[in-house]
């Protein structure tokens, strides 16, 4: 008999989010990045990987050349800044890179970027960043939180690269102006746009694994409109790099993914941005516990997103406003084989909503900043005590950008408070300097406070496991986790064909939350932990990257990152982080022959696993040092027509239980343009 959790399932295997209701606000919602407008796009449409002839190679560059130029980023200062005068470093990803990287999913795009360290685990793929784990590390969708996080972590395996028009990336205590889990830095996506009267593309690609990847998108602009919707379907077999146990290591998975971005701006002092975007993902496993029983997995998962955000120009001044709702639902299932005894059966429901308003405002020297925010999320989910849990969030944040010497120096201080229903308050400060003191030279410095509030599990949660004589128990006296971060940075531009950038960094952490022993259990009872603000922590490091362009088509870029992380109590390194990491991105355009060839990788050097034995001891092993390799190679066939195709892992990396990396896998495919 198998177990009863599966009947469970399929009751529930239906969307819970309305259809009628998706299908209308996909077509009324739309674009934009955190309500900030998009870089001015190259007047030249689109083009392929590389182009087909001399002449469309001299326009292609002038077309990268001003997209450099009139490059915008948005998270670090949540308005629009051009690139090379943002104060706060703001590294982006574009659609170009993304497109030749080859990429499925934002895991993919991330995992050979300087400095960005890709944590795989069966549940989800999340990233560090500076030595924090994935929990500390906000990830936006067009200046939105998003929800659903798996063991504190978001999966960045749900964002497939069809809808991402470029990724930014802020290093360091951003809480002054996120809030919450923004401690060690903000990943932000920017989905696309349509951008002229008519444009669509298609992507066909098979390989190893059974893997299948078919997405599109299609766009309009007419006037003041534009609209452009995104969908995929996606596909593969899972992987097991243990092939004598019954057990598997990578899921199999399939997904369908509809996203829409929409614009209507009338004159030039106002418009109106609107987004939604809807994910269905079904996973499915093989487990094995060490009595013997043998488990089959599945995990279906739901999103879906929405929002919209006018703005309105006034003079010197831009008035943005936003409101905002997103949903994760999520059903998870461990059926015993041939017994219903050990079945587990978990369905999570986590909701969000937002609104805020934001004012920006120039007054001479200064550029002002203030905002206001309102957050109400509810979690209902069979692991909480009671089984749902409510929260309320209230913010009030400001910053000042203060030019006192247009080239020698501007400072930016910046303040939040967050008014939370839960834990009280937090106040989170930073001053962020730039000073350019040659003009090949930007030095960059900043020092903020961090905070991440508990979440709904470490409040509430509540898990027994009476075969092992356990309870965890969460705890609602607990205090949010801070943070103090120092980042220095220097920017060399000595050439236009040379750029490196070193930024040293050093972060110190209390209130780490850790499970500790409330109650032996006495005479026959069971042992009860609970969840405690008591560890500290600190990181400390170097992050580095070059970028060069020898001759014309080529382009490399490296990166080096040391990193030292320690709990402050004992002095033992961290676990899971490798102090030595380096990355290395090739790219070579042919433009004559319209070839585009691509080799990207990571070097990771030996890290610590800390796990305790039968007697609470802590034991230390250490993961091999490994690499990482990836190729890929694509023809164009005139200026509609592009054929590909990619290896990933070529060196076959990865074992089942440390590193648990996709095989070596190949793939080809193609891709139109109109």
């Amino acid at each position: 008999m198998r177990g009863s959790g599966r009947t469970a399932m399929q009751k529930l295997s239906t969307s819970r989010i309305p259809g009628a209701l998706c299908a209308l606000l996909l077509f009324f919602a739309g674009t934009e990045s955190g309500a900030q407008e998009q870089p001015p796009e190259p007047a030249t449409p689109p083009g392929p990987s590389a182009a087909a002839t001399e002449a469309d190679d001299a326009g292609d560059a002038l077309a990268e050349e001003v997209y450099t130029l009139d490059d915008v980023v948005v998270t670090g200062a949540r308005g629009e800044r051009a690139r090379e005068d943002a104060v706060v470093i703001t590294e982006v990803i574009r659609r170009e890179e993304i497109e030749s990287f080859g990429a499925r999913t934002l895991s993919d795009v991330l995992s050979t970027h300087p400095g960005l360290d890709i944590t795989r685990e069966v549940g989800a793929d999340a990233i560090r960043i500076q030595g924090f784990d994935p929990e500390y590390v906000l990830v936006l969708v067009n200046g939105e939180r998003t929800v659903g996080r798996i063991n504190g972590a978001v999966d960045l395996r749900r964002f497939r690269v069809e809808d991402i028009e470029r990724i930014e990336i802020v290093r360091g205590a951003s809480s002054s102006l996120y809030g919450s889990d923004a401690m060690a830095g903000v990943v932000n996506i920017i989905t696309r746009s349509a951008q002229r009267p008519f444009e669509a593309d298609v992507t066909l690609s098979y390989g190893t694994l059974e893997r299948l990847d078919a997405s599109g998108s299609v766009g309009a602009s007419h006037g003041a409109w534009s609209t452009r919707f995104t969908g995929g379907y996606h596909r593969g077999a899972g992987y097991d790099l243990e092939p004598s146990t019954v057990a598997t290591t990578g899921n199999a998975y399939q997904t369908f993914n509809l996203a829409n971005r929409s614009s209507f701006r009338p004159n030039d002092a106002f418009r109106i941005d609107a987004q939604a975007e809807f994910m269905h993902r079904d996973q499915s496993g093989v487990d094995a516990s060490s009595t013997g029983a043998i488990f089959d997995r599945q995990n279906r998962t739901e999103t879906f997103s929405a929002s919209i955000r006018p703005e309105l120009r006034l003079g010197a001044g831009t008035l943005r406003l936003n409101a905002a709702y997103a949903h994760f639902h999520d059903q998870y299932l461990h059926d015993q084989r041939n017994s219903n005894a050990l079945d587990t059966y978990e369905v999570t429901d986590d909701q969000l909503g937002e609104v805020g308003a934001q004012l920006e405002q120039s007054l001479g020297r200064h550029l002002l900043t203030v905002g206001i925010e309102g957050r109400l999320e509810r979690l209902t989910s069979d692991r909480l005590e009671h089984g749902v849990g409510e929260r309320t969030r209230g913010s009030l944040y400001a910053q000042d950008e203060w030019t006192i010497s247009k080239r020698y120096l501007v400072a930016v201080p910046g303040l939040r408070l967050d008014l939370d229903s839960q834990f009280g308050h937090a106040v989170s400060p930073k001053l962020s300097l730039r000073s350019d003191p040659l003009e090949q030279l930007i030095l960059r410095a900043s020092y903020g406070f961090g905070f991440r509030a508990p979440d709904f599990k470490d409040l509430y949660l509540r898990f027994e496991n009476p075969g092992v004589g356990y309870v965890v128990e969460g705890n609602p006296d607990l205090q949010p986790e801070t943070s103090r971060g120092l980042n220095v940075s220097a920017e060399f531009l000595p050439f236009a064909w040379l750029s490196a950038t070193v930024n040293v960094f050093r972060n110190d952490i209390e209130g780490l939350l850790s499970y500790v022993m409330i109650s032996d259990g006495g005479a026959g009872g069971m042992i009860r932990y609970r969840n405690e603000n008591i560890d500290s922590a600190m990181t400390r490091g170097v992050e580095t990257s070059l970028r060069l362009e020898p001759v014309r088509g080529l382009t490399a870029t490296l990166g080096y990152t040391f990193t030292d992380s320690r709990d402050v109590a004992t002095g033992m390194a961290l676990t899971g982080r490798a102090r030595h990491r380096g990355t290395f991105n090739l790219r070579h355009v042919w433009a004559a022959l319209g070839l585009e060839s691509m080799v990207r990788g990571s070097v990771v050097g030996r890290r610590p696993i800390n796990s305790a034995d039968g007697f609470g001891e802590i034991q230390v092993l250490e993961t091999p040092a490994y690499v990482q390799l990836d190729a890929r190679v694509a023809k164009d066939f005139g200026r509609h027509l592009t054929v590909f195709v990619q290896a990933e892992n070529l060196l076959d990396a990865g074992d089942p239980e440390l590193l648990t990396l996709q095989p070596r896998s190949f793939a080809a495919g193609v891709i139109g343009r109109f």
